[in-house]
């Protein structure tokens, strides 16, 4: 989590999962002969904390604000816990907790103490003063991210989470990204960016999403990009009154959630022993293969109606039913709530949506439920009818079929990454914006006076243009 933007996205989506709660371990009964040994159930291998409990997350942001009020709440937390603990064992409420039980790393938590004042150049080449430095906040990023890899039985990459608009999250997280991608070359990179109102936010936040967009799309392997037009939009159309940061994090920190968490499934042991459910982790390389395969189209959306479900004060998104055949039909609702509220046609640009790839998650069965395949399939087909899907690519939708619900949600939920032409068109606008105040030199000193060079917003141009192009020529009808 990088940035203000991304550790606020991050403190809500750290709060769905819960770290695995203590079980009898087996082996240690029989080894010692006692039925009171206890240990936490990271037998499965959780794919979201280690084996000591503490969370697969870094957090980084050069204003510690936002980061010690995840501390804290994660403190509050704590001690919570401790008290719980203690009443039910009869014993003493502690003092102090102990800190080994927080789910964050100390040295996860990298925090500086002035900020990078909403410039892509400051965050991404730092105070001069500090460039190269051990204790920069970049040098510091990186030790944590090797020593999470180390920890990794297998290492599939980092999925890394920031805004294109502000200074820390658009600048530092553009050079974690080329620093990652250079260390770990063979590594999948995910990105999940916010990008700011069309409009504009600030005065460089045209700038600031040229130059952190083009770097995502030169080192990540896939960009997941949120729009907050898009994302005010879809609040509205749940009946949300008020669009402010905390609904908007929740819908996203919801919608990614509902991406990554893990499924249920069955190991070697055998479904009726403690140990024998697993967690399977999300797979990065899947997905990438799935939905952005090209090089030069990498920009993924992202729907779901977990996020939405969780937020809808109306309970749009719910239909009761608890046969398997029910759970087919809550997964065609969400299917047609989702195609009214996901865009089929730019307005702005004033033409049709065209879809190049698309994955469809349906979660919420049983793990030995038997559903037939044919209704699956029909979901699918009805995903690739309603998207415009690119008639040159027979194999543009991949199903996945996970096991269970995700976390605080007990109702089937579909999740649907699209790799379409809107993204696309929203780079362009913001490019066009961008092109004209750097034709006539507004703002350019504000970024030569921190490192940043004309080849810099050159190169960035121009990777824009041809990612525009690279869709164009995908998006034809006949190639």
């Amino acid at each position: 989590n990088v940035g203000q933007c991304g550790n606020q996205i991050g403190r809500q989506f750290w709060s769905i999962p819960k770290p695995p709660s203590p079980l009898p371990n087996p082996f240690l009964d029989k080894k010692y002969g006692s039925s009171q040994t206890t240990q936490p159930d990271y037998s499965s291998g959780h794919p979201f904390f280690h084996i000591d409990g503490k969370a697969r997350c870094i957090m980084v942001d050069s204003e510690p604000k936002v980061i010690g009020a995840t501390v804290r709440e994660d403190q509050i937390k704590l001690k919570q816990s401790e008290a719980t603990k203690a009443a039910l064992a009869s014993k003493p409420r502690p003092r102090k907790p102990d800190k080994n039980g927080m789910i964050f790393r100390g040295l996860n938590v990298i925090h500086e103490h002035h900020g990078r004042g909403n410039n892509w150049a400051l965050g991404y080449y730092g105070p001069q003063e500090r460039e190269g430095s051990e204790g920069s906040l970049v040098s510091l990023t990186l030790e944590s991210v090797r020593r999470e890899a180390e920890r990794c039985d297998v290492f599939q990459g980092t999925f890394l989470w920031s805004s294109l608009c502000g200074g820390t999250g658009s600048g530092l997280g553009s050079r974690l990204c080329a620093e990652i991608r250079t260390q770990y070359p063979r590594r999948c990179i995910l990105t999940a960016c916010v990008a700011p109102f069309e409009r504009g936010e600030l005065p460089l936040s045209h700038y600031n999403t040229i130059l952190a967009a083009s770097t995502h799309q030169r080192y990540s392997d896939a960009m997941v990009l949120f729009r907050n037009d898009e994302v005010c939009a879809a609040l509205r159309s749940l009946g949300v009154g008020g669009c402010g940061f905390q609904e908007m994090n929740s819908l996203i920190s919801r919608t990614l959630y509902d991406l990554v968490a893990p499924s249920h499934g069955t190991s070697m042991l055998g479904p009726n022993t403690k140990l024998g459910h697993v967690k399977k982790a999300f797979r990065m390389r899947s997905f990438v293969a799935d939905v952005a395969p090209m090089p030069s189209n990498k920009l993924v959306e992202l729907w779901s109606t977990a996020g939405m479900a969780q937020i809808s004060r109306k309970g749009k998104l719910q239909v009761r039913s608890s046969t398997d055949n029910g759970v087919c039909s809550r997964w065609s609702t969400g299917l047609d709530h989702l195609s009214k509220i996901i865009p089929k046609f730019d307005h702005k640009s004033n033409r049709p949506l065209t879809c190049l790839s698309f994955q469809l998650s349906l979660r919420g069965a049983k793990v030995d439920a038997k559903i037939p395949m044919k209704k699956i399939l029909a979901l699918k087909n009805r995903v690739a009818d309603r998207l415009s899907c690119v008639p040159w690519n027979k194999s543009a939708g991949a199903l996945r079929r996970l096991q269970g619900t995700t976390s605080g949600s007990k109702e089937p939920t579909i999740c649907l990454a699209l790799n379409r032409t809107a993204l696309p068109g929203y780079l362009e606008r913001v490019a066009e914006k961008g092109q004209v105040m750097f034709d006539v030199g507004a703002y350019k000193h504000w970024y030569y006076k921190h490192g940043c060079e004309e080849k810099d917003f050159e190169e960035a141009f121009a990777t824009i243009d041809h990612v525009i192009a690279a869709y164009a020529e995908a998006a034809r009808p006949h190639r």
